[in-house]
Parts: C-alpha cells; structure tokens; sequence
C-alpha cells in the first residue's frame, strides 16, 4: 500500500533525489533545486513548479497533464513517455547572461522532440528559427493559418517548374472527368447546382495539356470555403479567388498538375464563358486546329516555361473567346425566336 505523507518543500537543494511510484497530484515546488533528479512511474498533473532548477532531470512514465512551469531550468532535461494534456510552455528562453549554465557564444544542445503526439498543439509567439521537422505526420498543421502541405506544395511547385506538355487526344479524358464529377459530387452535396467539363480536355480533338478542368456551379460562392479541409483531403489545394473576383479555384497533383476545379455561383458570366469556348470550338473544327496548332508550337518553343506558354497563347485565346460569345448571344436569340 502507497504510503501518504504531507511534504512542505520550500529554498531546498534536493538535487540527485529520486521518486518512483509517487501520487503528488497538484504538488507545488517553489524555489527548489532538483537538478539530477529522477522521477518515474508518479502522478504529477496539475503540478506547479516556480523558480526551480530541474537541469538534467529525468522524468519517465510520468502524468504531467495541467502541470505549470514557470522560471525553471530544464536544461539538459529527459522527459519519456509522460501525458502532457493541458500543459502550457511559456517565455521559455535560452539561458540568460548571469545564469549558472549561460553561454557566451550560444553553443547549447538544441530541444528535440522524438515519437511525440503533439496533435492539437498550439505555438503563439514563439522563435521557432532553426527548427527541423522530419517524418512527421503534419495533416492540420497551420502556420498563420496557413495549412502547412499547402505551403510545401507551393514550394514543390516553385522547386520544379511544370512543364509544358501538350497531348494529343486522349480518349479516357471525359471518364476521368466523370470520375473526379462524382467525387466533387459527394463533397459538395446540395451546394452543388452544375458540374461541367471545360477547358482544352474537353473538346474532341482537341491537343491539350493532360489535365482536365472541372467548372462548378454552386448556389451560394461564400459557401464554398467551408469544404476546403474536405477537398484537402481529395488532394486538392484551395486557392481561394485566384486572380478572379467571386472564383473560388482548386488544383490537384502540385507540379505535376492532374485537375483544376474552377467553382462560380450558379449563372456567373465566367460560367457562360467558359461553356461558350468549349461548345464553339467543338462546333467550328477549323478554329478548333488553329488553337491547338499554335499549343503545339508554343509547348515546342517554351518546354519548361509556363508562363512563356500560357502568355503566348493569350491573344489567340481572346479572339476565339470574342467569337464564342458572340455566338453563344446569336444562338440564344435564334432559340428565342424559335420559341416565339
């Protein structure tokens, strides 16, 4: 049977001491050296410690949760296998001119943190420079924010530049349009009005780069961002408006981009706009080689250039985008006057 006793422990040098199967649960230490110390197999949550030196303590097998430090040197310290639940670090610093372990030229054993749940912490404030993360789970992980796969992403993306391949036509490009319409069916539900097939991808015979454009309308664009996390988790990266007001625009694949999804409310003109392109050029087969002749040159003349390519592009672009709408209104007005 444990033993119960009543401890008072106040400006004591304790150091080099050892607990083990120990219950001092809301314990509190003030002005107390236990440096050297071991404690194992105890519960200690909702411990304080204040203006304590626990340098090179070894702390295993230990609940900790609810436990407050403040003004304590934990240098050199392990801490194994212990509940950390509710447990707060604040203005942790390195050692200061005048304390007993300073350092004139900052040489000190960096903090590590090995087979760690860390899940749902959260650092406010803190210098975190130098620090190195590796095969970690970091699925939530936000820096201002910002999802921390979003920002690796990008940085893949500015690594290695995507380059520029146009395809010929490929006959499985409309089911796998059909099968990523099915996926953004499931996670966008009654939001969803419309989903349709655009861009090059979508019109036959058309040569286009192998991804495939995905246009979706919704009933309501301000909606929308409440499903980020859910396309997250379907590989895509939310990039909110993207350069075009009341957009909210989607990629999948990083730099080797697989699908873009383009999200408008429902009868947007971007809508219209982007339907008009693809059905005139699927009906005008001679405008239709022209684009795709002058992608064929441009990918030729800017392999790794992007950004080359998609400028190159752009003028040829508007024209037919002019024609297309313009045919779009003079089909409108036809089925008009058929209907009168």
């Amino acid at each position: 049977m444990m033993n119960t006793e009543r401890l008072d422990i106040r400006m004591r040098d304790i150091s080099g001491s050892r607990f083990e199967e120990v219950k001092a649960e809301s314990m509190q230490l003030d002005n107390v050296s236990l440096a050297h110390s071991g404690i194992h197999n105890a519960n200690m949550s909702g411990m304080r410690l204040d203006d304590v030196n626990a340098a090179g303590t070894t702390i295993t097998n230990a609940n900790l949760s609810g436990t407050r430090i403040q003004d304590a040197n934990l240098s050199h310290a392990t801490i194994d296998h212990v509940h950390l639940f509710g447990t707060e670090f604040r203005r942790v610093v390195l050692p200061q001119l005048g304390d007993g372990n300073y350092s004139a030229d900052g040489s000190y054993k960096p903090v590590s943190f090995e087979d760690c749940d860390l899940s749902g912490a959260q650092f406010s404030g803190c210098d975190l420079s130098g620090v190195d993360i590796r095969d970690c789970r970091i699925g939530g992980l936000r820096i201002n924010g910002i999802p921390v796969e979003e920002l690796l992403q990008t940085a893949a993306d500015e690594r290695f530049r995507r380059n520029v391949e146009v395809s010929p036509p490929d006959a499985n490009w409309p089911a796998r349009y059909r099968e990523e319409a099915e996926k953004l069916r499931r996670v966008l539900g009654p939001e969803l009005a419309a989903i349709h097939h655009i861009g090059s991808t979508s019109i036959p015979g058309m040569h286009a780069k192998p991804i495939i454009d995905v246009l979706v309308e919704v009933r309501d664009i301000e909606a929308v961002d409440a499903y980020n996390d859910q396309m997250r988790r379907l590989g895509y990266q939310p990039k909110g408006e993207n350069g075009i007001p009341l957009r909210r625009y989607f990629n999948k694949g990083g730099a080797r981009r697989t699908h873009h999804v383009h999200v408008f409310q429902a009868g947007s003109e971007h809508v219209i706009r982007h339907l008009a392109f693809r059905d005139y050029l699927t009906a005008h087969p001679d405008d239709a080689k022209r684009y795709a002749d002058l992608k064929i040159e441009l990918a030729r003349q800017f392999p790794s250039d992007m950004h080359a390519y998609i400028e190159g592009k752009d003028a040829l672009a508007k024209e037919l985008e002019a024609k297309a709408l313009d045919w779009h209104a003079a089909a409108g007005e036809q089925a008009e006057s058929a209907a009168d």
